[in-house]
């Protein structure tokens, strides 16, 4: 199972819905974030991270962004 990852002002409650939606993501971790983040992950164009995904939760919506976890050498 990969991680979640929230942001400043995202409630924590979130967390079990997204495992839930994302239960077949097995190569990156998740960062989830309010809609139109001032700070989003940076990724280089063309890259497939770089777009996100929508998720309602009471009644609000955020962004789900796929990152690279990372790895030692």
């Amino acid at each position: 199972m990969v991680e979640v990852e929230i942001t400043w002002g995202v409630p924590e409650e979130i967390i079990p819905e997204v495992k839930k939606k994302f239960a077949n993501e097995m190569d990156n971790n998740l960062r989830i974030t309010k809609a139109n983040a001032a700070f989003p992950p940076y990724y280089a164009f063309g890259d497939p991270r770089v777009s996100h995904e929508n998720i309602k939760f009471e009644g609000k919506e955020y962004w789900v962004w796929r990152v690279t976890p990372g790895r030692r050498p």
